[in-house]
């Protein structure tokens, strides 16, 4: 099905954490080095939003943060449900052929971003013709797992949490200092996205579909 995907209003801001928590995440108890925080705390939203695959719309970067948006659909023919480019919704208002339809008239399933087409309370298909959703899409406050998830990639960009990749490390402390240390994996090929931090992630990502 063809689509098009607006932003109608855009996130005032598309990180997932405040300075405070940016200073916190990396240790740092002043203003001195916000700027270089915030650079640092978009860049992992955004590594974030791009391993969720969360739609673009235009020239501005897709985010997890809410923003409203206007999806245009041309079904060709009648159609069981239409599938939004992104998820968890907040308000959502659809023009169906020209007609604005009344709150009774479909139902959003939201953390999914689907809508069905509803009949005297019962699920019925889309018809052919244009359809315009206008609607929510994100999160107004992050969800604690999201935001630390954010907050050790954060750590970690700044050095100051623990390596994820380290298996075992030794230190002997005899006159002279050695340090034996082995990886997981290979250090260099070592990813922003651990497994666990996966399976959170998981929760957020959307699915790919045609």
């Amino acid at each position: 099905m063809i689509t098009d995907l607006r932003i109608t209003q855009a996130a005032p801001d598309r990180g997932l954490l405040s300075i405070e928590e940016l200073r916190a995440a990396a240790s740092v108890s002043d203003s001195t080095q916000d700027a270089s925080l915030l650079r640092t705390g978009l860049a992992v939203a955004d590594t974030i939003s791009g391993w969720c695959c969360v739609a673009g719309a235009g020239i501005a970067a897709p985010t997890l943060r809410q923003e409203t948006l206007a999806q245009t659909f041309w079904p060709k023919c009648a159609v069981e449900s239409l599938i939004l480019a992104r998820r968890f919704l907040g308000t959502v208002s659809v023009v169906e052929n020209g007609a604005t339809l009344n709150a009774a008239d479909f139902f959003a399933n939201e953390r999914a971003g689907v809508l069905t087409r509803l009949n005297n309370g019962s699920p019925c298909r889309w018809q052919s013709g244009i359809v315009v959703v206008t609607y929510q899409a994100g999160f107004a406050d992050v969800p604690t797992d999201l935001a630390e998830v954010a907050a050790e990639m954060v750590s970690r960009r700044s050095g100051t949490a623990r390596d994820p990749m380290l298996k075992r490390e030794r230190v002997d402390v005899a006159g002279i200092e050695q340090v034996e240390r082995e990886y997981w994996v290979d250090a260099a090929a070592a990813v922003d996205i651990t497994p666990d931090m996966a399976d959170v992630l998981g929760r957020y990502k959307t699915i790919q579909v045609g």
